[in-house]
C-alpha cells in the first residue's frame, strides 16, 4: 500500500549562538525541540536530517549552522527510527507500522507499507533501499473481548525496497538485527543479541559471522572493512570482507552509533554523552560534552553529528578540520613565512601546501640582498579552496659617485648601477702626475677603474701625486753574476742615467723701458730695430710701434719704444730665451754589500776592485744619486761566488819494507795554490782516517790544527802482523777542500831464525864466530850446540813476546877455544886422518 502525504506545516527554530570550532573534538549542540526524541541522523550533502522516535511522525532538516526545519506527517504509522538518503530523497522507517516513507527535497512524503516486522534501520545500495527488521510486532487490546495482546518478536529479516516502493523481504539474519550498512556490493546487519554480523548478497543470500564485541548495534564501512559499535562492552569490531574480526575496546560508555570520516571511525556513546574517535589501528580518543544520550552519528565531510534523544538536540563535533590549498610563487628564489591557522615556511620559487586549515593567512617575504622585498599579503582560505601568494622581487639600483683630487680628473661624475653589477670610470692624471683610486671594491688598471659588484651606494675617489723622476743605476762590470778563485780581485764599474731634463718658464724680474722718440725723415718702419740697438738695447726687442703718418715736408714721422727685459731661473737651471732648462747630473755612487740602502758600504766611486780573501758568496748592490739629491729607486746587483782550489796531492816518503814490530817513520808534504794552511789526514791501513797532522790524532769538531802550505809532517807506524799495507794521505785546506788521496805501499814480514856459521878456513880448527844472526822460530840454541868450539847465546829479550816475533838485533855468540887438532891431544872426534899430529901417537902404539 502506498500513501502520499503532502507537507502541511513547517516549523523553523533558531540555532544556539555561534561558537568557534577550531580543533578536532570541539563541539556545539543545537536544540531541535520540534523533533521529540531524535533517533537516527543522516547527511544529504548539505544538511543533516534526524528522525523522531515517537508516534506522530516527524523528520527535521538541520542546516550547517544548526537551524532546524521540521516536517510533520499526519498518519504514516508510528515510531520513525532509521533514516537514509538516496541522493535525492530521504527515506524513514516506521517501526510500529512496518513502513518506509520517502521524503522529497521539498518535503513531499510518500509512504510504502509491507516491510518485514519491526523495521529499525535503513541503508541505500545505490539503487534500492534496504531495511533491517528486528521482528517486532506491537501488542494491543481488544475492546470487544477485553483481551490484551502482548508485544512479540518474530524472526529478523531485511527488506529490499525499490525506488517505486516494491519490496522483497529476506530472512535468516542473526538474532535481533538492529543496524544495517552497505559495503558497495553487499548489505551487512549487526545482530544485537548474538554478537554477530550477517552479510546479505544483492539476491538475499546470507552469511553470518560471529565474534563481535557484545551487543553490536550499528555498522559503518571504511572502504575495505565493516565496523560495528558494540553497546554491551564499550568496543568496536573491525570485520574483514571474509569475516575475520578484530575488536578494540575503550570507547566511551554504551557506543551504539558509528560513522566513518574518511580516515577514522567515530562512535556515539549513549551512556556518557560522548563521542570516540578510533584510528585504523584501534587507537582511541574520547571527547565528552554532547547532548544527552547520543546514539546514532553521521559525518558531513568535516564534522560528526550526533542525535541526542534525551534532550531533543543534535551535536556537531569537529572531526576533520576543513582544509584548502596554500600556494606560493616568487619570481626569484626566496624564502617566506606564512602565519595563520597553520604556520607555513618555505623557500625557492614555488611551493604548494595542501590540507591546510581554513582561515586567514598572512605571508611575510624574506629579504634578499639587493632586492626590494614584496609587501606582505593576506588571504582567507575556505574549505576546499586555494589561496595563492605571489611575490615579485625587483633589483635595487644604487648611485656610484666619483670624486677627484687636484692633479687630474675622473669621469663620469656618477653612474646608476643595478645591484650586483660592476661599472667603470676613467681616471686621467694631469701631466707630471700619477693616479690612484679606491672605493666600491674596485681596482685601477691603466686609466680605467672597475668597481666590484655594487651592493649599495658608494663613492670612487681618485687621487693624484706629482711624479718624482728618479735616476737609474746600471752595473756595467761584471756584466753578469760571476765566479772567481779566492784572492782574485773583481773589477766593478757602474753608471747612472739622470732624470730627463725639465723646462719651466723663466721669471721676468725687471723691465727696462727705453725712451719714446719721434723721428722724421725716416725711411720707414724697417729702421726701427736699428734704432733700438743704437739706443743701447742690443739684446732687446721691439715691443710696440706707433706709426703716425704725416705730411710734414712730405716726410713720415714714427714713434718707437724699445725694451730690454731681465729673466731669472732657479738654481741648477740654465736660462734659454724665456725658459729655464734643468739637466741633473749623477754625482754620487754607493756600492754596498748585504742590501741596497743599509748594507756595508764598499765604495763611493763609479768603479772599484772587490777583494776576495775568503771563500763564499757575496752580493754587491749599486745605487746612484743625482744633483737634485734623488737616489735611484732601482738597485742592480751582482752575485760573486768565491771558490778555493784544492791542495796538491801529498808526497809520501819512508821505508817500504819492515819486519813485524819494526817502526817506520813517514813524511808527507803538500802545497795549496791559494797558499792556504794545510792539515794532513793519515790512513795507515786503508780503513779510515787514523790521525790528522799536525794535531796528532783525530781532533774533536772545531779543534783542527794546520801548518803552512809546503811544510811537511811526519808520523811513525809499526805493524805486528806481516802483510802488504797501503798507507793513504790527503791534504785539506782551511776551507775544507781536500786533495786526492796519495797511497804508499809497505811490506811487513816476520824475522828469520837465528843461525851461526863456523868457518874453518885454515883447517887448523880455529873457528870463526858468527857475528850476526836472525831469530829462530822458535829460538832454539840446541840447533847449533853440536858445532864444536861454538857457544850460541839467545837473542836478547824480549825478542819473542809469546804471540809474535820481532826483529832481533845482532846475535850474542860467544866463541870459546875448544880442544882441537894441534893441542897434542887426540880427543873428541879427532882421528889419525883428521888430526895426525895429535892422534898419530895413539895409532902408533898399536
Amino acid at each position: 500500500m502506498i500513501k502520499k502525504i503532502i507537507l502541511t506545516t513547517i516549523f523553523a527554530f533558531a540555532a544556539l549562538p555561534s561558537i568557534v570550532l577550531a580543533a578536532v573534538g570541539d563541539m556545539v549542540t543545537y536544540n531541535v525541540t520540534s523533533v521529540v526524541y531524535p533517533s537516527d541522523i543522516v547527511f544529504d550533502g548539505t544538511n543533516m536530517w534526524v528522525s523522531s522516535n515517537v508516534n506522530g511522525f516527524r523528520a527535521a532538516k538541520i542546516s550547517p549552522s544548526g537551524v532546524a526545519t521540521s516536517y510533520l506527517s499526519m498518519s504514516n504509522g508510528g515510531l520513525p527510527v532509521g533514516i537514509a538518503f538516496d541522493g535525492t530523497n530521504m527515506w524513514v522507517v516506521g517501526y510500529v507500522g512496518d513502513t518506509v516513507t520517502k521524503v522529497s527535497p521539498s518535503g513531499v512524503m510518500t509512504d510504502y507499507f509491507g516491510t518485514g516486522a519491526g523495521p529499525w534501520d535503513i541503508a541505500f545500495d545505490g539503487v534500492n533501499m534496504w531495511t533491517v527488521n528486528d521482528g517486532y510486532t506491537a501488542g494491543g487490546y481488544d475492546p470487544y473481548t477485553g483481551e490484551v495482546y502482548p508485544d512479540t518478536y518474530g524472526p529478523t529479516s531485511v527488506t529490499k525496497v525499490s525506488p517505486s516502493g516494491a519490496m522483497t523481504t529476506y530472512y535468516g539474519t542473526g538474532s535481533l538485527a538492529e543496524g544495517i550498512a552497505f559495503d558497495g556490493t553487499n548489505m551487512w546487519v549487526a545482530n544485537f543479541s548474538n554478537n554477530s554480523v550477517t552479510k546479505i548478497s544483492p539476491t538475499g543470500a546470507m552469511t553470518t559471522y560471529t565474534g563481535t564485541g557484545a551487543n553490536p548495534y550499528q555498522l559503518a564501512f571504511d572502504g575495505t572493512n565493516m565496523w560495528t559499535a558494540n553497546y554491551g562492552n564499550n568496543s568496536v569490531t573491525k570485520i574483514s570482507p571474509t569475516g575475520a574480526m578484530t575488536t578494540y575496546t575503550g570507547t566511551g560508555a554504551g557506543p551504539c552509533g558509528i560513522a566513518f570520516d574518511g580516515t577514522n571511525m567515530w562512535t556515539g556513546n549513549y551512556s556518557n554523552n560522548s563521542v570516540t574517535k578510533i584510528s585504523p589501528t584501534g587507537a582511541m580518543t574520547t571527547y565528552t560534552g554532547t547532548g544527552a544520550n547520543p546514539c546514532n552519528i553521521a559525518f558531513d565531510g568535516t564534522n560528526m553529528w550526533t542525535a541526542n534523544p534525551s534532550d531533543n538536540t543534535v551535536t556537531k563535533v569537529v572531526a576533520v578540520l576543513p582544509t584548502g590549498t596554500v600556494s606560493v610563487y616568487s619570481n626569484i628564489s626566496s624564502s617566506w613565512s606564512i602565519t595563520g591557522p597553520a604556520a607555513i615556511t618555505g623557500s625557492g620559487t614555488s611551493q604548494t601546501s595542501v590540507s591546510q586549515p581554513t582561515g586567514t593567512y598572512t605571508i611575510t617575504w624574506g629579504a634578499i640582498a639587493g632586492y626590494t622585498t614584496p609587501a606582505s599579503q593576506s588571504f582567507t582560505l575556505t574549505s576546499g579552496g586555494t589561496i595563492s601568494f605571489s611575490g615579485t622581487y625587483s633589483l635595487n639600483s644604487y648611485t656610484v659617485s666619483a670624486t677627484a683630487g687636484a692633479g687630474g680628473t675622473i669621469s663620469p661624475a656618477s653612474r646608476v648601477v643595478t645591484y650586483g653589477n660592476t661599472t667603470t670610470f676613467t681616471v686621467t692624471p694631469n701631466a707630471g702626475y700619477t693616479a690612484s683610486a679606491s672605493g666600491c671594491g674596485g681596482s685601477l688598471s691603466g686609466t680605467t677603474y672597475t668597481t666590484g659588484a655594487i651592493t649599495g651606494a658608494c663613492t670612487v675617489s681618485a687621487t693624484y701625486t706629482a711624479s718624482i723622476a728618479t735616476p737609474t743605476a746600471y752595473i756595467s762590470a761584471p756584466s753578469t753574476d760571476t765566479s772567481v778563485s779566492q784572492n782574485t780581485a773583481v773589477a766593478f764599474s757602474g753608471s747612472g742615467t739622470p732624470i730627463p731634463s725639465t723646462s719651466i718658464p723663466a721669471t721676468l724680474t725687471s723691465v727696462n723701458v727705453g725712451s719714446v722718440q719721434n723721428y722724421a725723415n725716416m725711411a720707414g718702419p724697417s729702421v726701427i730695430p736699428s734704432l733700438c740697438q743704437s739706443g743701447g738695447y742690443s739684446s732687446g726687442y721691439l715691443v710696440a710701434i706707433q706709426y703716425t703718418p704725416g705730411q710734414i715736408d712730405s716726410l713720415f714721422h714714427f714713434t718707437y719704444q724699445c725694451t730690454n727685459d731681465t729673466y731669472s731661473c732657479p738654481a741648477d737651471y740654465t736660462l734659454s730665451g724665456t725658459n729655464c732648462i734643468f739637466q741633473p747630473l749623477i754625482i754620487s755612487y754607493e756600492w754596498r754589500e748585504g742590501n741596497c740602502t743599509t748594507g756595508t758600504l764598499l765604495s763611493s766611486a763609479s768603479s772599484f776592485n772587490l777583494s776576495t780573501p775568503t771563500q763564499g758568496t757575496r752580493t754587491i748592490y749599486l745605487r746612484v744619486k743625482d744633483s737634485q739629491g734623488t737616489w735611484s729607486t732601482n738597485c742592480p746587483s751582482r752575485v760573486i761566488t768565491i771558490t778555493s782550489s784544492t791542495p796538491t796531492s801529498p808526497t809520501i816518503s819512508g821505508p817500504s819494507t819492515l819486519v813485524t814490530g819494526q817502526s817506520g817513520t813517514y813524511s808527507f808534504v803538500s802545497t795549496d795554490p791559494q797558499v792556504e794552511q794545510i792539515s794532513y789526514a793519515v790512513d795507515w791501513n786503508s780503513d779510515g782516517t787514523d790521525l790528522w797532522m799536525p794535531y796528532g790524532s783525530v781532533p774533536p769538531p772545531g779543534s783542527m790544527t794546520y801548518v803552512n802550505s809546503g811544510v811537511s809532517q811526519s808520523a811513525s807506524k809499526s805493524w805486528a802482523t806481516p802483510g802488504t799495507y797501503t798507507v793513504r794521505v790527503l791534504a785539506q785546506d782551511t776551507w775544507g777542500n781536500n786533495s786526492a788521496w796519495t797511497t804508499y805501499t809497505i811490506t811487513v814480514s816476520d824475522p828469520q831464525p837465528c843461525t851461526a856459521g863456523v868457518v874453518d878456513s885454515s883447517g887448523s880448527w880455529a873457528p870463526t864466530c858468527a857475528t850476526s844472526a836472525t831469530c829462530l822460530t822458535p829460538p832454539d840454541p840446541s840447533q847449533l850446540t853440536n858445532q864444536p868450539g861454538i857457544q850460541i847465546g839467545l837473542c836478547p829479550t824480549p825478542e819473542y813476546t809469546g804471540t809474535a816475533y820481532r826483529a832481533c838485533s845482532t846475535a850474542t855468540i860467544t866463541c870459546t877455544p875448544a880442544t882441537s887438532c894441534g893441542d897434542n891431544t887426540c880427543n873428541g872426534s879427532e882421528t889419525i886422518l883428521t888430526c895426525p899430529a895429535d892422534c898419530k901417537g895413539r895409532y902408533q902404539q898399536f
